[in-house]
């Protein structure tokens, strides 16, 4: 998350989707401005960050609006890249995607001896699915090219969606999960 925040100016909106990376924020990330960390806190609603990241641009045209998602949860409402395409609405949304509704995975695992049922998904080329709807789909093989890859994303007019491959990090994911094990 460190990598994200470097090139972000003070006052860039995120918005973080009900997901285990979007956990990690909530103590590693750092807001020094009121009112630019969103998240469903009431609700906790899957799905939120991409909506939420084209709403937060429309009311703040001249900030940096990233937003934050799990594979899971940028599918429910991905759909909503079409009308920030046609409309040229600038964000960014970092998508990982591990194949699995880790945080429900591992709630799972704790809870009933290791056992879990219905957490793997088979999850579509998601960098195919934001070009397919406008957007700006790039995809990271290997996350250790993330960082330089976001930063050439800055400042691209339209939505871009950097779609981070990191199902061999599921695990590692899952043990940073606080609630889960807070002692992480």
């Amino acid at each position: 998350m460190g990598s994200t925040r470097k090139p972000l100016p003070e006052d860039t909106i995120i918005v973080s989707d009900v997901t285990s990376i979007s956990y990690r924020s909530f103590d590693e990330y750092p807001i020094t401005v009121p009112r630019t960390f969103l998240y469903p806190s009431h609700s906790v609603t899957l799905g939120f960050a991409v909506p939420a990241a084209i709403g937060a641009k429309l009311a703040c045209p001249d900030q940096h609006v990233v937003a934050f998602c799990g594979d899971g949860g940028f599918q429910m409402t991905a759909n909503e890249l079409a009308t920030a395409a046609e409309h040229g609405i600038e964000t960014i949304s970092i998508v990982s995607n591990d194949g699995s509704l880790s945080a429900i995975r591992g709630s799972q695992a704790k809870t009933f001896d290791g056992r879990v049922i219905d957490t793997e998904m088979q999850t579509p080329r998601l960098a195919d699915l934001a070009r397919s709807l406008g957007a700006r789909g790039i995809r990271v093989d290997n996350p250790d090219r993330f960082e330089s890859v976001f930063a050439d994303t800055l400042g691209l007019e339209g939505p871009t969606v950097i779609e981070v491959m990191m199902e061999e990090q599921r695990d590692f994911l899952i043990s940073r999960v606080p609630w889960l094990y807070p002692d992480t």
